[in-house]
């Protein structure tokens, strides 16, 4: 019979091919690793909610990897409000050609992903303990964000770091109409534009990404 943790890798591996993904065996480790470094440290920082820690790869690493395809080729890459690296980190870990900045302003959990990109062997990989607003020399291709906040507050954090032509990728559930239309106005001052809302309906996530465009 096949143990739980088998289990969970096996699950995880077909939502990744859902997704159109193709890990290497390395790759897989490192989730792994990732996995085991969350555990470890969420004694201590309260990185994941306890009750997510039987489906990190099931939830938390497959649900992040749903806006790998929407990410260009070497693009540079800005996860706001990572936590524990969610998205971020998965992210990375399934498209190496992309550059990674971490962005998390309080400081325990920025020592964690400090650690962790230690720990994981992550290249192009840097941790800003700081407020995404405050931040200055970041222009990135991309920017991520994962369940932190209403679409406007979160646009006007992030608007300056991102490149002309760049694109904000932002984590929603599945009801997000109301507020995109409520965004309207800030969208508009902040010079972006409503691109597209995707949907990811795995077996065990019902996801919405919506991608907004800098004019």
């Amino acid at each position: 019979m096949r143990n739980t943790n088998e289990q969970t890798w096996e699950l995880f591996a077909v939502a990744v091919q859902k997704l159109g993904l193709e890990l290497s065996p390395a790759q897989l480790v490192r989730f792994q690793k990732y996995e085991q470094l969350l555990r470890e440290w969420n004694a201590r920082v309260n990185l994941v909610s306890r009750k997510d820690l039987d489906r990190l790869a099931t939830y938390h690493f497959t649900d992040s990897l749903t806006a790998a395809s929407l990410i260009p080729r070497d693009a540079s890459v800005c996860d706001v409000g990572t936590g524990g690296g969610l998205p971020g980190i998965p992210l990375k870990i399934a498209r190496d050609d992309i550059s990674l900045v971490l962005v998390e302003s309080i400081d325990k959990k920025a020592r964690f992903l400090e650690h962790a990109v230690q720990e994981l062997g992550l290249e192009r990989t840097t941790v800003r303990a700081e407020r995404a607003e405050a931040i200055r020399d970041i222009k990135a291709d991309v920017v991520v964000c994962r369940l932190v906040g209403k679409t406007a507050e979160v646009a006007r954090w992030v608007a300056g770091l991102l490149k002309p032509g760049g694109r904000i990728i932002l984590y929603k559930s599945t009801t997000v109409e109301a507020e995109l239309k409520l965004a309207q106005p800030a969208l508009h001052r902040l010079h972006l534009r409503l691109k597209e809302v995707r949907d990811f309906p795995l077996p065990l996530i019902a996801r919405r990404l919506v991608l907004l465009e800098r004019a």
